[in-house]
């Protein structure tokens, strides 16, 4: 037993010396301003040296950020396509010192759709009023901007007092945006369309330039949320997302965690008004929220909702606020078909109390006439017609038209390991619709997880810190972690976050090492 402990050491300390090193590398860099060349640029964290880097790369280029603590008293305005990597959210660390937004990126071709990536920081805006995190404007009311990724950061201290103020501001992205940790705030995410007069319309008017709409237009025309933790602060009521003027969002497999001292409306979708136009539609599913409230308002869209869990009372509200024709939308179809901007084709089913209980029930607010009518403009577990679940031999035969059928070998019932950040057991299946008296229509399947963009396979360890998954804590566990710092192991982030902060550092390898010596 002794020598094995020994033996044990003796790689521990191996290992530790070799990430000293490595941040010593780290360290060496710090006296550096910005170098390289294109494509890859290296650069301390200072706002004059990766505002240098920036000026100095050319689209499509890396931008290595070391670490270090630093104030940046101006923003970064970004108009090319280029990837910014920090050290690691916990190294490296960028603190506001005046209102604006640390990083603004607004393309000045939108149509070459380059590549943006911002990963590897800690944004904290310091409590300093109309401080913003990331702002991304696709600088284009017909051309999105399909290649963005914001991943592995830590945002935190926003100035609770500012109903405007949040980590992530976007409009006419697509891409993902995962493994973040948004902490400690009432309202994390805007999402938005055109601003200005008519706000929204150029993106309906354009409809067969935006390519239809989610969730049943093309499956990757969405703004992805997944695997990212939000600390809600929840005692005068919280919100994760808002969404309006032609825009629209995704939210997969996040956990939401509140201070319980208040109810929260997590998620909302506006519909048309006077002088803006109303929301696409929104995909919500294989969320956990630890609290409870309203997960979704709902004043217009389209929405698939399905299989989220939640610890406390929830419910759905549904309401219509203003008729279309308060401010229409000119597009004439029927290829692609436009489909209204009130609440329609709406689809919400197995959504579950702590994974296995009561399903989620819906409360009617607002009508002008029948509309949203139930059975008609959205279907849900309960309604005439309804959704049913199960596998294709269990499918009924007969079916009335808008009766939906989601498709799957898996429970219908029991959505542990569906629901929350890195699920062990992602949704699988597809939702048939009715399309005519007993004719069922394959309808909407969701887009394969993780995103496309992340590059990567889901973690598949069951015991933190275990990443080749053989039950035990070992030496290359450790190596793995390292490897997951280096950025050379893309896919075990999940099982070297030790501390569940969203990013991996030194201090996971370090826990890790605790388990081998003290398992």
């Amino acid at each position: 037993m002794k020598t094995k402990v020994i033996k044990n050491i003796s790689k521990t300390t191996f290992i530790f010396f070799a990430v000293v090193f490595l941040f010593c590398g780290f360290s060496q860099i710090a006296n550096a301003a910005c170098t390289g060349s294109s494509p890859t640029w290296t650069c301390t964290p200072d706002y004059a040296s990766v505002s240098s880097c920036v000026s100095k790369a050319s689209v499509g280029d890396t931008i290595n950020v070391s670490a270090g603590s630093v104030t940046w008293n101006s923003g970064l305005t970004i108009t090319k396509g280029v990837k910014l990597i920090g050290a690691g959210a916990s190294n490296t660390i960028i603190t506001g010192g005046a209102s604006g937004a640390f990083i603004e990126y607004t393309p000045a071709n939108p149509s070459a759709n380059s590549p943006f990536r911002v990963s590897g920081f800690t944004f904290n805006l310091n409590y300093i009023p109309e401080l913003y995190g990331i702002m991304l404007w696709s600088g284009s009311t017909t051309t999105y901007q399909t290649k963005i990724r914001i991943d592995h950061n830590i945002f935190k201290n926003r100035y609770e007092a500012d109903t405007q103020q949040t980590y992530l501001t976007h409009d006419g992205m697509r891409g993902v945006v995962d493994n973040n940790l948004f902490d400690t705030t009432w309202f994390p995410v805007r999402t938005l369309g055109p601003q200005g007069a008519n706000e929204g319309g150029p993106y309906w008017n354009a409809w067969e330039g935006v390519k239809g709409a989610p969730p049943t237009g093309l499956v990757d025309n969405n703004f992805y949320f997944e695997d990212n933790i939000f600390n809600l602060e929840c005692s005068n009521g919280c919100m994760v997302t808002d969404c309006m003027q032609g825009e629209r969002y995704a939210f997969r497999y996040n956990t939401m965690n509140t201070n319980n001292t208040g109810g929260g409306q997590f998620f909302d979708l506006h519909g048309n008004g006077d002088g803006y136009h109303g929301s696409f539609g929104a995909e919500l599913y294989g969320n956990r929220i630890n609290g409870n409230g309203t997960f979704l308002q709902q004043r217009g869209g389209r929405v698939f909702m399905f299989m989220n869990s939640y610890t406390g009372a929830m419910t759905y509200e549904v309401r219509e606020e203003h008729p279309d024709s308060d401010n229409p939308v000119t597009y004439i179809g029927p290829n692609p078909p436009q489909y209204p901007q009130y609440i329609n084709g709406t689809y919400v089913w197995r959504n579950r109390q702590n994974y296995t209980g009561t399903l989620l029930d819906v409360y009617e607010m607002e009508h002008i006439g029948d509309i949203p009518l139930a059975g008609r403009d959205f279907f849900m577990d309960g309604t005439s017609p309804g959704i049913g679940c199960g596998t294709l031999a269990n499918r009924p035969s007969t079916c009335a038209v808008g009766q939906g059928y989601w498709l799957t070998n898996q429970s219908c019932t029991d959505l542990t390991g569906m629901a929350g950040d890195h699920p062990a057991n992602p949704i699988s299946g597809t939702l048939y619709k009715c399309t005519a008296t007993n004719v069922w229509t394959a309808y909407y399947t969701p887009l394969p997880y993780p995103h496309p963009l992340r590059n990567e396979t889901p973690s598949t360890c069951v015991i933190k810190g275990d990443a080749n998954s053989d039950g035990n804590i070992n030496i290359s566990d450790v190596q793995t972690c390292i490897n997951v710092i280096l950025g050379t192991d893309t896919t075990h982030q999940a099982c070297s976050d030790m501390n569940t902060s969203g990013t991996v550092d030194i201090t996971d390898c370090q826990a890790i090492i605790n388990k081998i010596l003290n398992p």
